[in-house]
């Protein structure tokens, strides 16, 4: 799927990933700089398309980030990826995406 949009996408001000396939929401990145194609900003942006995926339509499994020019690619388990960066082994991808929408709509009824 090119260009998918998320059940929160309108909430997130049109937020829209790259590509899905085989459940895994690819970020693409086609900059000739050498200095870190994948940093903080990225992978949060990506964590955040694959948790706007509230219902689940795309049955995400892995996120993952391809330098184009580098010709390099990273590839994440959604769940392994959110448990390191939280430190929260114990919640499921369900309540990640439960919490974050939450977390969203309310943030754009007070914007």
């Amino acid at each position: 799927m090119l260009n998918p949009k998320f059940a929160l996408s309108v909430a997130l001000r049109g937020a829209d990933a790259d590509l899905i396939a085989d459940g895994v929401l690819w970020d693409l990145k086609s900059t000739a700089d050498a200095k870190g194609v994948v940093g903080r900003k990225e992978i949060w942006q990506l964590l955040g398309y694959a948790l706007a995926d509230r219902d689940n339509e795309y049955a995400i499994t892995h996120v993952g980030i391809s330098a184009l020019r580098r010709r390099t690619t990273v590839i994440w388990p959604l769940d392994e990826l959110l448990a390191a960066l939280s430190n929260q082994r114990d919640q499921t991808i369900a309540a990640w995406r439960a919490d974050f929408a939450n977390t969203v709509l309310e943030t754009s009824r007070v914007a």
